[in-house]
């Protein structure tokens, strides 16, 4: 009986021992967070419409594309391309970024911006280059950009002869020709010196090209 009280308490004893030496369990890691979805073709092209500025307000009419804009503009396209052509969610997006390119074409079309005209057909390109949809509107571009813009500097009459002394200068080109003296029917940079009309208020031109006449103002009687 003795020993049968002793081998209790050991066996009580031993269950004790073991039970404080066991070690606690570490509490669980915490959830890991979900990821956010990836964007959607139409987020990533509305991210490089905002960042190219595609949506830039209509311009006055023959107004000039700014360069350093320009080269940002084709600089944030390619990159766009380079970096979304690899994935087919990215092709979608450029798909609709080239969508919105195609409508401020017309845009500035219709506005007669033909500097933002020739800037986006350039942006169009980096994105496509294989398209050749705009052909027809890029010469009628060109033949605009080719038009000086006339500035009248006096209308001198010299022996009996009268004179337009004129600036010109060639959107396309950025090129300025200034104190050309011109007489009446005399033909310069594509432009015909047509009439000096009221009191020596201004000139009558014609663009030989399209055989468009528009008129330059002495700046006294603009």
């Amino acid at each position: 009986m003795l020993y049968r009280i002793l081998g209790i308490f050991l066996l009580v004893c031993s269950s004790g021992f073991i039970i404080g030496c066991t070690r606690e369990e570490p509490p669980p890691p915490p959830p890991t967070p979900e990821l956010p979805p990836p964007p959607t073709p139409q987020e990533i092209a509305q991210g490089i419409i905002d960042s190219a500025q595609l949506d830039m307000p209509l311009p006055p009419k023959d107004a000039q594309f700014p360069k350093a804009v320009e080269k940002n503009l084709m600089r944030i396209l390619s990159d766009a391309k380079n970096e979304h052509s690899r994935t087919e969610s990215g092709k979608e997006a450029l798909q609709h970024v080239i969508g919105r390119v195609d409508r401020r074409i017309m845009d500035f079309a219709d506005a007669e911006a033909w500097s933002y005209v020739m800037t986006y057909l350039a942006a169009r390109e980096v994105l496509d280059e294989n398209n050749d949809q705009y052909l027809a509107l890029r010469d009628q571009a060109i033949k605009e950009l080719q038009k000086p813009t006339i500035t009248v500097k006096g209308l001198p009459e010299i022996k009996q002869t009268q004179y337009a002394v004129l600036n010109f200068h060639i959107p396309l080109t950025d090129e300025k020709f200034e104190n050309l003296r011109l007489r009446l029917g005399d033909v310069a940079h594509g432009v015909k010196v047509i009439s000096i009309f009221g009191k020596k208020r201004g000139v009558t031109l014609e663009y030989l090209e399209t055989g468009e006449q528009y008129v330059a103002y002495l700046p006294s009687n603009e």
